[in-house]
């Protein structure tokens, strides 16, 4: 009847809790979303979504799929993103595709990542 949580599942749940009493937003892989989107609050995005996104908190999962302009205080990327990144930090984790400028204060790549573009830091 309940399924089991995994630790990444754990690692998410742990991360979102720290940021306080945000609004959040939680999307599954079966949402496509055509058009701009802004948020004051965190998102975690397993979708699709054509357009820019603005959010004070972005987490794009393994299975989310972004093709637009991105701006938000923090970002963790785990999916495929075409576009534009802008954000105070940047999270790059090894499962991440992406195609796009990175503009951040601070910016973490993991090993296994893929990226193409331009990075200011």
């Amino acid at each position: 009847m309940f399924s089991k949580s995994t630790s990444n599942t754990l690692q998410k749940s742990e991360f979102l809790s720290n940021l306080g009493e945000n609004r959040r937003s939680i999307l599954h892989k079966d949402v496509s979303v055509k058009g701009d989107w802004t948020s004051d609050g965190v998102i975690e995005f397993s979708g699709k979504l054509v357009g820019n996104l603005t959010a004070d908190v972005l987490v794009l999962t393994a299975e989310g799929q972004v093709t637009g302009n991105i701006r938000a205080r923090k970002i963790i990327i785990e999916g495929q993103l075409k576009g534009t990144i802008s954000a105070l930090n940047v999270v790059v984790k090894s499962s991440a595709k992406i195609v796009a400028d990175i503009k951040a204060e601070q910016l973490s790549i993991e090993s296994g990542a893929e990226i193409q573009g331009h990075i200011q830091v």
